[in-house]
């Protein structure tokens, strides 16, 4: 990809990125995007929620000069750039923003990234096979019939909008003594381990710790390294110069004895084509990415087509895909956890590619350009 500073330093275009808090300053993705930014004309400055005066209609944000970090207040301008859904703002935030004048670029595909997953494999064709089993159930009560419907001795729970691996748990099934009995893994606690010998005390365990929130039950993939632990691949796809696609594949492994390989949750990320290679070994890997490359090109113009909202076009995309080995003629099966449509770049790796391709992006459609 070209790197190519297309006006002077003197030309630079304010661009206002609203970010959920402070802490998103430091990540790696977005001290490079700023630092790359100036080279495309674009004076990129980080705002929260908290930084609004719509009083007088200015924004506190954090600049950067190409050497330091400083904050001042500016008119809020007419288009922010959102890296956080418009849902998570509340009705009255966005009712003054549209007062001020201003608009968020990005809206939601107004589905859980769950639902994503599961309308896009719906679809057909290449998508269908990528499908987890699983479904929306409203009672934690209703556990055993999640096991019959779903035809599994091993049930993975996650809530409906949840987000960072958060209420999620693991739920295993086995015979003991010639009785049934129950594991349940509890990601909020650690991963605890919670022996149970009947459903009903399982169903009350989830009555006092999940809120009574809808969960996705799910068929569990078995998505591990070959030292058990928890793994899946992020496939990041970016608009960048006119609008193109460009993505990276990134391989996200979790802490010893997850139950997910979310990073929040204190998993790493790594190099996926690296990491595949040591996992499957050179033949299975190059397989593997070229199956990955292909949902990546294909599936973006099929996320829009799935949106209930009309209106919405693609930004960038997070696909989280898990990898089961099986004894088919590839030797394994890919499937999709979920999509995200505000994904996070808690990760430093590929980060210059990714900041380029975005730079090119937002430099095309803040000089006058639609969002295509």
């Amino acid at each position: 990809m070209s790197h190519n500073p297309i006006c002077s330093q003197d030309e630079l275009v304010p661009v206002c990125y609203l970010i959920f808090s402070l802490d998103e300053y430091n990540m790696p993705y977005y001290q490079e995007l700023r630092l790359l930014g100036r080279s495309y004309g674009l004076e990129i400055f980080y705002v929260c929620m908290g930084d609004f005066n719509f009083t007088d209609c200015t924004v506190r944000g954090e600049f950067f000069d190409g050497n330091e970090t400083y904050r001042k207040s500016v008119p809020i301008p007419r288009l922010i750039n959102n890296a956080i859904p418009p849902s998570w703002l509340s009705q009255g935030f966005r009712a003054s923003l549209a007062a001020a004048g201003a608009c968020l670029l990005r809206v939601e595909i107004k589905l859980s990234k769950y639902q994503q997953a599961l309308k896009l494999a719906a679809e057909g064709g290449m998508f269908e096979p990528l499908a987890i089993e699983s479904v929306v159930i409203g009672s934690l009560s209703k556990i055993d019939e999640a096991f019959e419907n779903l035809q599994t001795d091993t049930l993975f729970f996650k809530p409906l909008f949840g987000t960072h691996g958060n209420g999620a748990y693991k739920l295993e099934r086995y015979e003991k003594e010639g009785e049934r009995a129950y594991v349940l893994y509890d990601h909020d606690k650690g991963n605890t381990r919670a022996d149970f010998s009947n459903i009903e005390d399982i169903a009350e365990y989830f009555v006092a710790n999940t809120d009574n929130k809808k969960y996705v039950v799910q068929k569990a993939v078995n998505s591990y390294t070959s030292q058990g632990d928890a793994f899946n691949i992020r496939v990041i796809i970016q608009r960048g110069s006119q609008g193109k696609k460009e993505f990276s594949f990134w391989g996200r492994v979790g802490e010893k004895g997850s139950i997910v390989a979310n990073l929040h949750a204190g998993g790493v990320a790594c190099d996926a084509e690296s990491f595949l290679r040591i996992e499957f070994g050179e033949a299975i890997s190059e397989s593997i990415i070229a199956d990955l490359t292909e949902i990546a090109l294909e599936s973006p113009e099929m996320v829009e087509e799935i949106s209930i909202n009309r209106n919405y076009r693609w930004y960038n995309l997070g696909l989280d895909m898990g990898i089961e080995r099986d004894d088919s003629e590839k030797g394994y099966k890919l499937k999709m956890f979920e999509i995200n449509a505000f994904p996070a770049h808690s990760g430093d790796l590929k980060k210059t590619h990714l900041a380029i391709a975005e730079c090119e992006y937002i430099n095309y459609i803040w000089r006058g350009n639609t969002l295509i």
